[in-house]
C-alpha cells in the first residue's frame, strides 16, 4: 500500500513537472479543438434549417384553418 502511495505521489510530481515545461496549448491542439468545433457547427446547422422550415410550414397551415 505505501509503495502505491509513494508512486502516486511521484507520479503527480511528474505530471507536475511536465505542465510547468509546456505553459500552455500549442498552436495544432488549438488547430484540431476549432476542426472538431466547425464539423460539428456543418453537422447541426442543416439540422436547425428543417426544424425552422417545418414550423414556418405548421405555422402556415395554422394559419389557414
Amino acid at each position: 500500500m505505501r509503495l502505491m502511495q509513494e508512486w502516486f505521489r511521484n507520479l503527480s510530481k511528474e505530471i507536475k513537472a511536465m505542465r510547468q515545461e509546456r505553459g500552455g496549448f500549442i498552436l495544432v491542439e488549438l488547430l484540431v479543438v476549432v476542426a472538431i468545433v466547425a464539423l460539428l457547427a456543418a453537422l447541426i446547422f442543416p439540422v436547425f434549417a428543417t426544424v425552422r422550415e417545418r414550423g414556418r410550414q405548421t405555422v402556415c397551415l395554422s394559419n389557414l384553418r
